[in-house]
């Protein structure tokens, strides 16, 4: 495998796809996620993919959800969760930020008192886990919190058992931004430890290797505390779904998976399908916070739409901004209205299809997903809902869904998240709008200064991400708030003739 320090080329995954060496990997694996927004899992749910494709049979790859399946009670796990996703849904930067950077009582960092209180028991929990399965030989952790516990743990599992475990992190966002990934060790420490990542940057015009590697050392010596050989480069891994899709033709069959009696029951009250079409039950078995197969049960719509259709799709996160998400749709509401009167009598107007992720629903609760069928409801008794519309509000999604909606998608507005980028990279065809949560952006600002101003309503470490993204697909990916930034960006690029 090539050594970061040997140069900018990104090699395959490797280290986190079961092979060592053009060999299946030998030895069991502990993968590590946490469960506040959604992409520490999504990453930890890929990996264990890509084991389950090329690593030996036989090789188990074991799977927890570390603020919850330490003896700590629940309500812990659920606090910090809560406080994040909180952050996230009212589109608060400013506190996510502090929930990183910020400090307790303006004494403690938030990352060092997560630390803190989470050390034992995530030291416990991994300890015992390697102490009942002595064949692990590596822990796989795609989270933040508790790193030094975890490798503490490894280094006295292998001295008391003399197993050879390492600690391999792997990063989730573009590391530019990404410091709360970076925590203190100990010589001994990273003696077992290397941390995967994409690279900070690209070497610019005209530079050496030479001089980039040295910049890239002098990066990862700086922010991390990282000697050469304990960095690695990889290739983020997709979730199987993404990764199958990318090389295909674009779909025209798209999924919608329903959790519940009551998202069913709200899906047929703005007509989203006839009652003959109504799917059957289908179960499934998922991951629990434990790592232990749960049994779920749902139902998947199948939805067609035709290739001269625009489709839309709004994802902006796991617990996406409520506000935002319901502005979008109203904007493109009265765009499509706008655009029907711009039809000349005999011609046929275009179909949209719209579709909108709103996170989990839980019956008898106001969520996202209500709400947005709560304001369909109410433009379709108005009379505004335009009928060459379509929107589909979509409550908890698994890659089987997201991942042709993604690649059929004329335009997706989509969040500066480090999993949904790389998917965003390697699968989406259309526009791609990057959400932000500014609210000083102007429309009569230059495009210069408009970028600036939006990337100032991203968390530090999504910045990396979406100016990455801006600088990849160039001409066809740009930031966006709603209203007057979002309409004229689609108005350019959909209803332009």
């Amino acid at each position: 495998m090539q050594n970061i320090i040997n140069g900018p080329k990104t090699t395959e995954l490797n280290w986190v796809d079961g092979i060592r060496d053009g060999k299946p990997f030998k030895g069991h694996t502990y993968g590590i996620s946490n469960g506040a927004g959604g992409g520490h899992k999504a990453m930890a749910d890929a990996i264990r993919f890509k084991f389950s494709q090329s690593a030996e049979e036989g090789n188990e790859f074991q799977q927890a959800d570390i603020l919850r399946s330490t003896f700590l009670p629940t309500f812990v796990a659920s606090k910090v969760e809560r406080a994040w996703d909180d952050a996230k849904r009212a589109g608060d930067v400013a506190k996510q930020e502090a929930l990183v950077r910020g400090k307790f009582l303006g004494l403690i960092p938030y990352n060092v008192l997560a630390d803190y209180i989470f050390f034992i028991p995530i030291f416990i929990k991994t300890f015992i886990t390697l102490l009942r399965d002595r064949k692990i030989t590596q822990i796989i952790d795609t989270q933040p919190i508790g790193t030094g516990a975890v490798i503490k743990a490894a280094r006295l599992a292998n001295f008391l058992f003399n197993t050879h475990v390492r600690v391999l992190k792997v990063m989730t966002d573009l590391p530019k931004e990404a410091i709360h990934f970076a925590p203190g060790l100990s010589q001994a420490d990273r003696s077992i430890y290397t941390l995967l990542a994409t690279p900070p940057f690209k070497p610019k015009e005209g530079e050496s290797e030479n001089d980039y590697n040295s910049r890239v050392n002098d990066w990862w010596k700086e922010h991390f505390g990282l000697d050469p050989g304990q960095v690695e480069y990889i290739k983020p891994p997709l979730r199987p779904a993404f990764e199958q899709i990318a090389s295909q033709p674009v779909p025209q069959e798209l999924g919608v998976k329903i959790n519940s009696d009551e998202e069913l029951a709200l899906l047929k009250s703005i007509s989203i399908f006839k009652e003959e079409d109504i799917p059957k039950e289908e179960k499934t078995n998922v991951l629990g916070p434990n790592g232990i197969p749960v049994e779920e049960t749902y139902r998947r719509l199948s939805y067609t739409v035709n290739p001269e259709d625009t489709v839309g799709l709004i994802t902006i996160g796991s617990q996406a901004n409520i506000e935002a998400t319901k502005a979008y749709v109203n904007d493109l509401i009265d765009m499509v209205n706008q655009s029907n009167t711009m039809v000349r009598e005999g011609e046929e107007r275009r179909k949209f299809h719209l579709f909108v992720a709103s996170g989990r629903h839980i019956p008898n609760e106001n969520t996202l997903f209500k709400q947005l069928i709560d304001l369909i409801d109410v433009k379709q008794i108005e009379g505004t809902f335009p009928d060459n519309l379509s929107i589909i509000p979509m409550g908890f999604q698994s890659d089987k869904e997201m991942a042709p909606a993604m690649k059929r998608a004329d335009f997706g507005i989509y969040g500066a998240g480090g999993i949904t980028s790389f998917e965003v990279n390697e699968v989406a065809e259309g526009q791609i709008f990057i959400h932000s949560d500014a609210k000083g952006a102007k429309v009569e600002m230059s495009e210069e200064e408009l970028t600036q101003e939006l990337l100032k309503g991203l968390a530090l470490w999504e910045r990396g991400n979406a100016e990455s993204q801006v600088e990849t697909h160039e001409g066809r990916a740009a930031l966006v708030s709603p209203h007057d930034i979002f309409r004229k960006r689609l108005d350019q690029v959909i209803f332009a003739p």
